[in-house]
């Protein structure tokens, strides 16, 4: 995973003995509006901790840019890169 400042920030402020539930979830850069929406949700619910992951490069940078915690699922992963399940090389 690669953590971008805001969540390296969140899980180094975390106790495992006392944080029982981490608030996730994940999207491509076409769901941006869709993680806004769901971040404000869990803002207004006062829910916390909460962080995104960032199916590709695109969703990180926004991520990073706007302040939101999130995890690069996985380094050079770009969900461009597939058509239906075969990697699309080059």
């Amino acid at each position: 995973l690669r953590l971008n400042p805001n969540a390296r920030s969140l899980f180094g402020t975390m106790h495992p003995a006392t944080t029982s539930v981490v608030h996730f979830t994940f999207g491509s850069g076409a769901m941006l509006d869709f993680l806004r929406n769901w971040l404000h949700y869990v803002n207004r619910a006062g829910l916390a901790p909460a962080v995104a992951g960032a199916a590709d490069a695109q969703m990180l940078r926004a991520c990073t840019a706007e302040g939101i915690a999130a995890l690069g699922i996985a380094d050079g992963l770009d969900v461009r890169l597939f058509i239906g399940a075969t990697p699309v090389v080059g």
